[in-house]
């Protein structure tokens, strides 16, 4: 999800990959309230197929690092990492 077609296979993704993903999806859907990223790291992907950056879910913070680095407010991070999520589920899952 995080490399362009003609990358996939040839390199790892980096957490730059990673904001290069969010300010697409931030254009395409008008901001960043309906962004929530998941790691896959519960066996979804490998450990080559995560962003180079992120050995361990302690490494996590760096995402945000990265966010920060690449003009995006706390309150946006904070949404990315897991308060949009958070609003989604408190919406959809049954009281």
């Amino acid at each position: 999800f995080l490399l362009p077609t003609a990358q996939q296979g040839k390199r790892r993704a980096n957490l730059a990959d990673v904001v290069r993903q969010v300010d697409h999806l931030a254009n395409l859907l008008g901001g960043t309230q309906n962004i929530g990223l998941g790691t896959d790291m519960d066996g979804g992907l490998g450990r080559d197929q995560i962003p180079v950056e992120i050995t361990t879910s302690a490494d996590l913070p760096r995402v945000g690092d990265a966010l920060a680095d690449g003009g995006y407010s706390d309150d946006d991070i904070l949404g990315i990492l897991g308060r949009n999520w958070r609003r989604y589920f408190a919406r959809t899952l049954p009281m």
